[in-house]
C-alpha cells in the first residue's frame, strides 16, 4: 500500500497552521527587536542632548570672563578692569590675563595642560616672567592656580557656576607676605586672609 499516513488531509492541516504560527512568531520577534533598537536610539539622542546642555562648548571654563566689582566681596582695591580669556591650544590651555589699575596696564599669558606641572608666565611683549604657576584641574567646572612670585605665594581657586554664566575666584594667600591689612568701619586694623572675585562670561 503506497498510502503514507503522515500525509493525510488532517496532518497537512496541522502542518500548515503550525508554519503559520511560526511565521507570526517570527514577525512579532522582529517587531520587538525593532522597537527595542528604536528606544535605544531615542535614549542615546536624549543623553547626548543633556550632555550638550550641561557642558556648553564642551568645556565650561573656556571663554572670556570679565571682572564684576559689584558682585565681588573684597574690602581692598581691585583692578579697574580685568579680563581672563581661556582657550584651547592643541592639548593644553592658554590663559590670558588683561588688567588695568589706574594708569597701569598689565597683560600676560600662561600655557598649561592643567595637570599640576610648573610653568612660567609670559608678558604680552613675549618676555618671560620669574614667577611660577601650577595649574590643576579640579573637575569639569573648576581649577586651581598656585602662584609663587617675589612677593610671596597664593592659591587661586576658580569655579564656574552650573549655568556657565559666572566664574568665581577665591584667592587664598599661602605666604604671610601676601596677607593684606585693612581698616574696618570701626577703625580697627584687620588682616585679610582671602577674598572672592566674581567674573561674568562675556563670550
Amino acid at each position: 500500500d503506497d498510502h503514507n499516513p503522515q500525509n493525510t488531509p488532517i496532518t497537512d492541516f496541522f502542518n500548515t497552521h503550525a508554519c503559520s504560527r511560526e511565521s507570526r512568531t517570527s514577525e512579532v520577534r522582529c517587531w520587538i527587536m525593532k522597537a527595542l533598537l528604536y528606544c535605544a536610539l531615542i535614549l542615546s539622542m536624549a543623553a547626548t542632548s543633556a550632555f550638550a546642555q550641561a557642558a556648553p562648548g564642551s568645556d565650561p571654563i573656556k571663554g572670556m570672563w570679565k571682572l564684576n566689582p559689584d558682585k565681588s566681596k573684597n574690602p581692598v582695591p581691585v583692578p579697574d578692569t580685568e579680563i581672563i580669556t581661556i582657550v584651547g591650544q592643541e592639548s593644553a590651555y592658554k590663559l590670558t590675563f588683561d588688567m588695568k589699575y589706574r594708569d597701569s596696564k598689565t597683560s600676560f599669558e600662561v600655557v598649561t595642560d592643567m595637570k599640576g606641572g610648573t610653568v612660567k608666565s609670559v608678558n604680552a611683549d613675549g618676555q618671560g616672567k620669574p614667577d611660577s604657576w601650577r595649574v590643576t584641574r579640579q573637575g569639569l567646572n573648576a581649577f586651581d592656580m598656585e602662584v609663587k612670585t617675589s612677593f610671596g605665594g597664593r592659591t587661586d581657586k576658580y569655579e564656574v557656576s552650573l549655568d556657565g554664566k559666572t566664574m568665581m575666584l577665591h584667592r587664598v594667600p599661602t605666604d604671610k607676605r601676601m596677607f593684606v591689612t585693612y581698616t574696618d568701619k570701626a577703625g580697627a586694623e584687620r588682616r585679610l586672609s582671602d577674598y572672592v572675585l566674581v567674573f561674568d562670561r562675556v563670550e
